[in-house]
């Protein structure tokens, strides 16, 4: 199709520019051409236009229902799977609630977020207990497990609890600030008895506790308590 541009203004001229791109292909912006043509090339042109933003507008539309879906399987964002869970009773209108002991498969069948959960300990684990609680309306999840040695008579265990919220009286960052092996940032406080570790990652909050036997040193039981952490990421 040809226009004479002699009869284009400067700015109408440019946009006959974006015409040709469109014509041939190369311009991906819906645009508005007004040209001094006959009416036979104007409606061309309003045709070509037309099927282009038509074109847009589709594709706008499935990016959004992309996004979307991808909203709704952010971490944290869905509610407790109880179908499986037995609740343990508990004054009416209060929390949290808690729901009896399940296995490690079970409980990641109920959570509305993804676990990974340490692997790397200290000693031997000889038991793991998982417990889910409900602190508001099966939404603000929070998932207490605990792994123990054989206890030969020392109680000694390591507790890991994630949650996809903060509870009114936990502090994230307090005490000293270190890192997990792959960068993760993280505070380490406590006491000599029980060194803890929390920090927050893709929307969910983290805290791993040790509680060590008298004998082993602080240091010591903080580079395990590291080791511990930094294994739910390997």
């Amino acid at each position: 199709m040809i226009i004479p541009v002699e009869i284009l203004s400067n700015h109408e001229s440019n946009l006959y520019q974006d015409y040709k791109c469109i014509s041939q292909g190369t311009l991906s912006r819906p645009v508005e051409i007004i040209v001094k043509s006959n009416s036979e090339e104007k409606s061309k042109i309003k045709k070509w236009v037309g099927q282009l933003n038509k074109q847009n507008l589709f594709v706008y539309f499935l990016l959004m229902i992309f996004l979307v879906g991808c909203s709704s399987n952010a971490q944290g964002t869905g509610t407790l799977n109880d179908k499986n869970l037995k609740l343990q009773d508990h004054p009416k209108g209060t929390y949290p609630r808690y729901y009896d002991a399940v296995s490690k498969e079970e409980a990641k069948k109920a959570l509305p977020f993804t676990i990974k959960l340490p692997d790397n300990f200290p000693f031997k684990v000889a038991l793991s207990t998982f417990q889910i609680s409900d602190w508001g309306e099966k939404r603000n999840i929070l998932l207490d497990s605990v792994f123990y040695p054989k206890q030969e008579g020392k109680n000694v265990y390591i507790a890991y609890h994630i949650s996809n919220f903060l509870p009114n009286s936990e502090k994230l960052e307090t005490g000293e600030k270190v890192k997990l092996e792959d960068g993760t940032k993280a505070y380490f406080s406590g006491s000599a008895d029980l060194p803890i570790l929390a920090w927050k990652e893709s929307g969910l909050y983290h805290k791993i506790e040790y509680l060590k036997k008298e004998e082993t040193e602080s240091k010591k039981a903080k580079s395990d308590l590291l080791k511990a952490a930094s294994s739910i990421y390997e």
